[in-house]
């Protein structure tokens, strides 16, 4: 039993982590969005 309670606690710390890796990759997707937004606005010629 102590083996199943190991391998779930396994399986939960890595979807943890899983979702601590798409949240970080989230935030950093739409700071570029809204960085590169800025940039526009305040440059509006240039090439992005």
């Amino acid at each position: 039993m102590v083996g199943a309670i190991d391998f779930l606690k396994m399986l939960f710390y890595n979807a943890l982590i899983l979702n601590q890796i798409k949240f970080n990759m989230l935030i950093k997707i739409l700071h570029h969005i809204y960085v590169l937004r800025e940039i526009r606005r305040f440059f509006p010629l240039f090439p992005v």
